[in-house]
Parts: structure tokens; sequence; C-alpha cells
């Protein structure tokens, strides 16, 4: 999906429970990939890749593929067990939309605590596992340096205006709750 669909798909979802939703802000997202902000490598359950039990392995993503059809490189949703937050495939997804306009120098001279991202901006930030690398391994949560983080055009045209070919097919999104108040 697009980053605009995306949105549009967060908000629809807070206005069916009554609770505010949005792409998460990367700072968001890195926060939960991280379990609370510590400094760990993976965003797996305990923090680590153990192949085939708490992340797919190529062979798996190719069998999935194969079972079901299709090229799609999203794996099914809870295979494999969740982050310490709860969370599921954090390192097993694609790549993920979040709300912040993308500048290579913006952490810089960021907030140390909560960045909000550029105010504006030609490219979103996307964050995840790349579908094809196939090896979890190359997937590390940002620490001082983003190992992985992605960029692109939120709502790119049509290729040769076909419709069949899809600019987002390896593009996710997870929507957050931002309430002032824990939700039950």
């Amino acid at each position: 999906m697009d980053w605009q669909t995306a949105q549009h798909y967060c908000q629809w979802l807070g206005d069916q429970l009554n609770v505010p939703m949005n792409l998460p802000t990367e700072a968001q997202w890195e926060y939960a990939a991280r379990n609370r902000g510590q400094y760990i490598l993976f965003p797996t359950d305990n923090g680590e890749v153990d192949d085939g039990r708490n992340v797919w392995t190529f062979a798996q993503i190719q069998e999935i593929r194969s079972k079901y059809n299709t090229s799609l490189a999203v794996p099914i949703v809870g295979l494999y067990p969740p982050n310490p937050l709860g969370l599921y495939d954090m390192i097993n997804q694609n790549y993920e939309w979040v709300s912040d306009w993308y500048d290579a120098e913006y952490y810089a001279n960021s907030p140390e605590h909560n960045p909000q991202g550029p105010l504006t901006g030609e490219e979103k930030v996307l964050r995840g596992v790349e579908a094809n690398e196939g090896d979890a391994r190359n997937i590390r949560v940002m620490g001082p340096v983003s190992v992985k983080r992605w960029h692109k055009e939120p709502n790119p045209p049509l290729i040769n205006n076909n419709v069949r070919i899809n600019q987002n097919g390896d593009t996710t999104a997870r929507c957050v709750a931002n309430s002032t108040t824990p939700l039950s």
C-alpha cells in the first residue's frame, strides 16, 4: 500500500475504535522495536535471531509463497513470537511506513527525546525488513546509526500507467494509538 492509503487506514481504524490513531513516528517505531528504547540488536522476542523459531528463514518464506501461490513478501502475521511489548513481526515484515518525512541530516540536529521528524519533505521514511534479502540477520534496529532505514515517494505514480505493477507491493503499515491514557 502507498503511504496515503496506510495513513487513511490508521485514521479509519481509530474512528472505528474511538481512539486517535495514526502511522507511528519513526521514533515510536524505533522505541517499539527496541523494547521501550533498550539497546538491542534485533526486534525479536529475545533480542537475538534464532532462525526458524523467532524469524523466518529464506526456505520458510519460499515455502509460504509456494503454499499460498503468492509473490507477496509478507509472511503470515503471528507465525513467530512477539517482541517483549507484544508486537508481532517487527523483524519479519516488509517495509513499514512511518509518518515522518525523510531528511538524511535530520537526526544530526533533532531533539534527543521523541523527535517528530522534519515538517516537510518529498519522501517518507520506511522501517523494517527488506523482503528479498532472505536473511533476517541483516536487519538491526537503529542504535547510533540506522543500519536499515529506507525512504521513498509516499504515493508513487504507476509505472507506464500499468495498474498491475505495484510499486508498493512490499510496503505495509502498523498503526499506533495516540492516547494520553492507557487503553484497555
